[in-house]
């Protein structure tokens, strides 16, 4: 994606964990809802966001009886958490308690984030020396 775009290119996730939340989060820019984002969010995040939910259901597994909230921003078991506490937290209230809530994040990556990451953590850059000796 990046040598095809490589300004910048929109992401969209769809889950009920709270570390793949966190994750897109932590990694991609302008998430939509994050802690950092802004209130409220963009007219593109919103126009994103209301394709996913008006076009793309049936593709994503999401219920007609879902609803889509625009308005507001249980997934308790441990195991699902990020080590990340704060961002945690924030996706944990969102998502709710056993309530079988997901959350649509809306954002995208830059060249700076994708490869960011790569240079800060210790265990991606094990991935980055693997690749390069194959």
């Amino acid at each position: 994606m990046i040598e095809r775009h490589p300004s910048e290119f929109w992401v969209t996730s769809l889950t009920e964990v709270p570390s793949g939340l966190v994750s897109l989060a932590r990694y991609a820019a302008d998430v939509f809802p994050s802690p950092q984002a802004p209130q409220p969010p963009s007219r593109t995040h919103v126009h994103i966001a209301r394709n996913v939910s008006e076009r793309f259901r049936e593709a994503l597994f999401i219920s007609a009886d879902a609803v889509f909230d625009e308005e507001r921003k249980d997934a308790d078991d441990e195991k699902w958490h990020h080590r990340d506490k704060e961002l945690n937290e924030f996706y944990r209230q969102l998502l709710g308690s056993g309530e079988g809530n997901e959350v649509l994040q809306v954002g995208y990556m830059t060249r700076e984030k994708v490869l960011g990451p790569l240079q800060q953590e210790e265990r991606l850059q094990q991935v980055r020396r693997h690749k390069t000796k194959l």
